[in-house]
């Protein structure tokens, strides 16, 4: 059931899962055993170093791994959607547009064309470009944060002026 590699079933996880198993639901224990074994060790790591001060570790870990869950998720796109409305929509951007684009983490850049294309679909979106601009600049750079790209330097930063300096 488990190879020679992982961490879960021998060792260390098995240890923590032992030492919080007789306070665990049962259907708990088989949602954490279904993660992937490093989001597993993780998660019962967190809960061990959070100890006495977790009331309930069977909702902590409930929690964990809907969040868990919930993540790889959002981490699965749909390729043939991607390449549908990049198809419709990638023309229609420019350069600047296109690198803020793919910039962002998979999941987001879907959602990005997603919203162009129900929005452009209505023609509420006269330019498409400065529209993917202020949609990058709500989400972050792959899995960093902050906006992926800057939309255009301030007046004052192009005069050599500007109080920010380069955090413009």
């Amino acid at each position: 059931l488990h190879g020679a590699n992982c961490k879960f079933a021998h060792g260390e996880g098995d240890l923590l899962l032992s030492r919080w198993k007789p306070s665990l639901e049962d259907d708990v224990v088989s949602k954490l055993r279904a993660l992937d074994p490093d989001e597993r060790l993780a998660i019962l790591r967190r809960l061990d170093a959070r100890g006495d001060l977790v009331k309930n570790p069977s909702a902590y870990l409930a929690r964990a791994c809907a969040n868990a869950e919930g993540k790889a998720a959002l981490d699965t796109v749909d390729e043939s959607e991607m390449e549908k409305l990049m198809s419709t929509w990638g023309s229609a951007l420019d350069n600047e547009a296109m690198s803020c684009l793919m910039a962002l983490r998979t999941s987001d850049r879907l959602q990005v064309v997603q919203s162009l294309d129900a929005k452009g679909e209505r023609e509420e979106v006269r330019n498409p470009s400065a529209f993917v601009y202020q949609e990058c600049q709500k989400r972050p750079i792959g899995s960093a944060s902050g906006g992926a790209c800057k939309i255009a330097l301030c007046k004052f930063f192009a005069e050599g002026s500007c109080k920010k300096g380069e955090a413009c």
